[in-house]
């Protein structure tokens, strides 16, 4: 990772009062291919959700600065959203003074893609409560070799996408050729399942979706990963018709139906 300049959160906030702590989404968008800001507030108000929607900008697209330094890691949406928690800038974010789940302050964290991992570990660190996944299963799996062998060739590219200027216009809101060769999912396949366990544990509910969203290794290698991770879950896969801000009434409807509101 390189150093990350202050992240931008692209927010609608509640039309509750303001003394009022009220409901917050979260969603983390696929970092390599992120929608336009402020289009997932403006999906969740069109499909009239009340509360306050928080939907960071990856770093490298459209208002949000590219890292200084480094690279990018599969990792860097939580990070993000610690910068904004601490920051207290952003309703709903700030930790709960007991230091336990916040229920009721976000309703769910959605991780989209490669941000997938990062919500789950938001989840995990009781920071909201429910969890949306779309794609975000983090396979498929791979060996310890194979993802250590990924990993270095990622950052030998990445270094020599930041050393070697590149056309990056032709690509809508891209604005660090790094973005344009994205992290590895997170391909972990004990780590992925110890972490479905935990959030059966701690019962954080967990809505597993996938689209027919090509993926870099092919549908059918990830679904395989999609089916343990629900299996282990203890819930059914969901089909989407999109990653994108399209999908956002399917999220609400999901999240208003576990009453967390």
């Amino acid at each position: 990772m390189g150093e990350q300049s202050q992240p931008q959160a692209h927010t609608r906030d509640s039309a509750a009062a303001s003394h009022q702590v009220a409901p917050t989404i979260v969603v983390l968008d696929d970092p390599s291919s992120p929608a336009q800001p402020n289009a997932w507030a403006a999906a969740f108000d069109d499909a009239r959700w009340d509360g306050a929607v928080v939907a960071p900008t990856p770093a490298g697209w459209h208002d949000a600065p590219p890292i200084v330094g480094g690279n990018y890691d599969v990792s860097d949406p939580i990070f993000d959203l610690i910068q904004l928690s601490v920051s207290g800038r952003v309703p709903g974010l700030e930790p709960s003074p007991s230091g336990g789940r916040v229920r009721g302050r976000v309703a769910a964290v959605v991780g989209i893609g490669l941000a997938g991992w990062s919500a789950t570990l938001w989840a995990l660190a009781g920071r909201a409560a429910g969890l949306v996944l779309i794609d975000g299963s983090g396979g498929p799996w791979r060996s310890t070799e194979e993802r250590n062998h990924r990993r270095s060739e990622l950052l030998r590219a990445q270094r020599n996408a930041g050393l070697e200027p590149q056309e990056v216009h032709s690509v809508a809101g891209l604005t660090d050729p790094r973005r344009l060769l994205p992290p590895a999912p997170l391909g972990n396949r004990a780590l992925a399942l110890d972490a479905a366990g935990a959030l059966v544990a701690e019962g954080v509910p967990t809505c597993l979706g996938v689209t027919p969203t090509p993926r870099a290794e092919g549908v059918a290698v990830a679904a395989s990963a999609d089916s343990e991770l629900a299996q282990h879950l203890g819930v059914e896969v969901t089909a989407f018709a999109s990653r994108g801000p399209e999908s956002a009434a399917k999220i609400l409807h999901w999240v208003s139906a576990q009453d967390f509101a």
